[in-house]
């Protein structure tokens, strides 16, 4: 698989690499490691509601940011025209007889070269800062669009979270995973239930030699409690119908038997009939009403004791944020349905 990041204009949500050490996999439920790795990002801020037209808010912020790159752009050709016309103009005079030519042609080396260092200097944080407030600002509007719903209550947003290759190797749903990127971790309340969901990428060692790592997962990390008392796990994965459409899926299932595949969609576990007891027989078909294809290219979530983590995988509309191209709400929207469901799906347990 190619691959794909979440994007600012400025540049991939998160390039820290992390530890390349080993990790243990175990057949318990993760919910204490996890709640210790908490700890760790702590820095959450209270969530900021908007006033007004959000759509309209983001097109501003969108169309501002990007006249201003195309400026900055068209400012640096300009500059560049300039500086070698002036070095042109060096070589040219420099050879010319007469110790006037030499020293005139030194003199526009040197002011080409004073020139570029003085434009670096005064431009070089202009459009990454511009794109770092527009990131800030926009993922916000965003953010109020998503969780309008009054369901959603004691909510707070850390922007810069970072979720390590070690927390999700745990949940064991993917696993060989060498890196990963996290941003805008929103947590709180559904209907009176915790729950956190954050954008994250899952790079993979890759195995194209011009690459260093292709994407296992890219999309939404969902978290919560529940309240399921069962030895082991079990892990659902619903794909597109499009087979060259397929992403993103699960590959820790080796010490997993297939008990269910129909449909595009696959269950491992212990057996089918502990699955229906445990989740009820009407719960493969309320997993079918999420639409699988675009935006939400797959759906994959294990299930522990006491441990539910629901890997949401979109395509760009949703994992980027929109810079050349309009803002397309549809697909905000379409996650926000996804996020909805998912939530009345799990909170029932």
């Amino acid at each position: 698989m190619e691959e794909k990041d979440l994007k600012s204009p400025e540049h991939n949500i998160n390039d820290n690499l992390e530890n390349k050490e080993e990790v243990a996999v175990s057949n318990e439920a993760p919910v204490e490691e996890k709640a210790e790795k908490a700890k760790d990002n702590s820095e959450y801020i209270p969530f900021e509601k908007s006033e007004g037209d959000i759509y309209s808010s983001i097109e501003e912020k969108r169309t501002a940011l990007l006249a201003s790159y195309k400026k900055s752009k068209l400012i640096s050709r300009i500059f560049m025209i300039g500086v070698v016309a002036l070095v042109i103009a060096a070589i040219v005079v420099v050879p010319m007889d007469g110790m006037v030519f030499k020293i005139l042609g030194y003199s526009l080396a040197g002011v080409a070269l004073l020139a570029m260092v003085v434009f670096y200097f005064k431009t070089r944080n202009t459009i990454p800062g511009q794109s770092k407030e527009y990131m800030r600002e926009t993922t916000q509007l965003i953010n109020n669009l998503v969780f309008t719903s009054d369901d959603f209550t004691d909510l707070e947003v850390n922007p810069t979270k970072k979720i390590t290759r070690i927390e999700l190797a745990v949940d064991r749903i993917y696993k060989e995973g060498i890196d990963t990127g996290s941003r805008n971790a929103v947590r709180g309340k559904y209907k009176g239930k915790d729950f956190e969901v954050t954008e994250l990428i899952l790079y993979y060692a890759s195995e194209n030699k011009k690459a260093t790592r292709s994407v296992g997962f890219l999309g939404k990390y969902l978290t919560l409690a529940n309240n399921l008392s069962f030895a082991g796990r079990y892990i659902f994965n619903y794909k597109t119908s499009e087979a060259d459409k397929v992403v993103d899926q699960p590959n820790d299932t080796e010490d997993l038997e297939k008990i269910y595949d129909e449909d595009n969609l696959e269950v491992y576990g212990a057996s089918k009939k502990d699955m229906n007891e445990l989740f009820g027989t009407d719960f493969i078909k309320k997993i079918r009403e999420f639409t699988i294809g675009t935006p939400l290219m797959n759906l994959s979530f294990v299930v522990w004791g006491g441990h539910t983590a629901i890997y949401l995988s979109y395509n760009d509309s949703v994992t980027t944020l929109p810079f050349e191209h309009p803002f397309e709400k549809e697909s905000q929207e379409s996650y926000q349905r996804d996020l909805i469901r998912a939530l009345d799906l799990f909170t029932k347990f």
